[in-house]
């Protein structure tokens, strides 16, 4: 995973975002990413927008997403 861009996409769930900080930090000690990129959705109860996707997809190697409630 060393030199792969990391994308991080939060739904603005508070749980989900405490756990999505939580495993950013674990994994930034074990892997040297080229970049990790934070997206939000608008909205947990929406899907991502189509424009959020592309440019997730475009700029990104990986995508870390979580549900905590």
């Amino acid at each position: 995973l060393n030199g792969l861009r990391l994308g991080i996409l939060s739904n603005k769930k508070w749980n989900g975002n405490t756990l999505l900080r939580k495993t950013r930090a674990i994994l930034e000690d074990e892997i040297d990413f080229a970049a990790v990129n934070f997206y939000e959705k608008e909205s947990f109860s929406k899907n991502a927008d189509p424009g959020l996707l592309g440019d997730i997809i475009a700029d990104n190697d990986i995508v870390l997403t979580a549900i905590g409630d």
